[in-house]
């Protein structure tokens, strides 16, 4: 399947802090091996979806479009901490995730 990047999500990609890199390509990965993971969207947008994932205690978002033989990457960003959905059995932990959403041990 070919991989094909927006000029949108190739900037945001590139911005990207060195820690951040592996966690977003791991996601492009899980993507390619299963493109209907992500959420689809509603109305004009429905051919498109997207996948949420963790990466430290960040949450991004990966917005795509697939078919057959193609994979398009349309844009990539944060969600901040008042957009962001509580961290439930379903939630995918990245990077840095060690039994907590936060990335961090737990203290006790």
């Amino acid at each position: 399947m070919n991989v094909v990047q927006s000029p949108y999500f190739r900037r945001a990609y590139k911005k990207l802090h060195r820690n951040q890199v592996k966690p977003v390509n791991d996601a492009i990965r899980h993507i390619l091996s299963d493109s209907t993971c992500g959420e689809e969207k509603k109305g004009d947008l429905t051919a498109v979806r997207v996948y949420k994932f963790r990466v430290l205690d960040q949450q991004f978002l990966l917005a795509y479009e697939h078919d057959e033989q193609m994979l398009f990457l349309l844009g990539l960003g944060l969600l901040s901490r008042s957009e962001r959905a509580p961290v439930g059995p379903n939630t995918v932990l990245l990077a840095g995730s060690q039994g907590t959403p936060t990335g961090r041990k737990d203290p006790f």
